[in-house]
């Protein structure tokens, strides 16, 4: 009887032992519930506001604090560590003016850029500061120049755009022509099922505000299926010189054709580049110099445009190319060519091309 109470009395105490360290273990492993203090900008001329300690709970819908300044590398450290925040304070207290369709107040996941580049001729670069939001797909982008005189004074906000791409962020560069440094935007101007399209802004930078100078559309691709061509075709900005109150700006457009002879085999067809020059006005809009461009003003709104070239155009405009694929192209070529003018209307192009076939 002793026996076996000597051994209850043991299994009693073990258990006892065994409850208090499971206990210990968990309060040393319990994380504490706090944010760091909030960062501020080292180039910030104001005072560094006090902590604001964040609940990792409330995280979500997070709001820029009422009480931090608005200098651009604050703004860039409070969307990089709350990535799930409400912006909607931030951008009135920064007056921002929403430049697209979409709200930009409730982030997905969003993060923060800072360039910093002399853009307004002032005595110290400037801050591109770009804010992206996405779903996995859509990237929602707003672009903020920031500008001050003097390394004491406060950050200011010179302006904004916004601008939307699938698949990757909106692009940007700082274009420098003519000795002028100008901020050049690429966004998607719309896609669907087979066909993208994408627009290149042009925007001028001075000491007073972000002005959007030029647009045009840059970029585009459009498939083809069966005996239709696929087109894909891009751009760049060449030039950009003011003289005289009037800018003029040239850009190089690139376009390649192919088909697709079978769904994972894409045959090239041809290819061509061709330049767009923009004659500018001081206040006025930018018109297409057909007299030093290589291309026509219907060819800019329908060859480099998708959803827009008629068969006509595209028999027209191409003629040289596709009566050297008539005349030299390989047999792959030659017999999407037949395939493609069979299903075309009576026109002199198309029998041009049908006896060049024949020979």
């Amino acid at each position: 009887m002793r026996k076996h109470l000597l051994r209850i009395i043991v299994a009693l105490v073990t258990f006892l032992m065994g409850l208090l360290l499971a206990q210990l273990v968990a309060l040393l492993h319990t994380p504490k519930v706090s944010a760091p203090p909030y960062p501020v900008s080292a180039a910030s001329a104001s005072p560094t506001p006090a902590a604001t300690p964040l609940e990792i709970a409330d995280d979500d819908g997070a709001e820029f604090p009422d009480d931090s300044d608005l200098e651009p590398y604050t703004i860039k450290s409070f969307i990089n560590e709350h990535p799930h925040a409400n912006l909607h304070k931030l951008w009135e207290r920064l007056h921002v003016k929403k430049d697209k369709d979409w709200d930009f107040e409730n982030c997905s996941e969003c993060k923060a850029e800072i360039v910093e580049y002399a853009l307004s001729d002032g005595p110290h670069n400037d801050v591109i500061l770009n804010v992206t939001d996405s779903d996995g797909v859509c990237f929602w982008t707003r672009f903020m120049v920031f500008s001050r005189q003097n390394r004491s004074d406060r950050w200011r906000l010179l302006g904004n755009t916004d601008a939307v791409a699938r698949f990757d962020p909106a692009q940007y560069v700082v274009l420098v022509t003519d000795e002028k440094p100008w901020l050049v935007i690429t966004g998607q101007s719309g896609w669907g099922n087979g066909f993208s399209a994408y627009e290149t802004r042009l925007f001028k930078v001075t000491k007073q505000r972000l002005t959007e100078f030029f647009s045009f559309g840059s970029a585009g691709f459009q498939a083809g299926t069966g005996s239709n061509y696929t087109q894909d075709f891009d751009s760049r900005i060449l030039s950009c010189q003011t003289r005289d109150g009037q800018t003029t700006i040239k850009v190089e457009f690139s376009c390649d054709y192919t088909f697709f002879e079978r769904s994972d085999v894409e045959i090239p067809l041809f290819s061509k580049r061709q330049i767009a020059v923009f004659v500018k006005p001081h206040n006025g809009n930018a018109v297409l110099d057909e007299a030093h461009s290589s291309l026509t003003k219907h060819e800019l709104d329908h060859i480099y445009q998708t959803d827009s070239m008629t068969e006509a155009d595209f028999l027209k405009y191409n003629h040289s190319e596709l009566l050297n694929l008539a005349t030299r192209g390989n047999a792959a070529q030659k017999k999407w060519l037949r395939a493609y003018l069979k299903e075309c209307d009576n026109s002199s192009e198309k029998r041009q091309l049908l006896a060049a076939l024949a020979n």
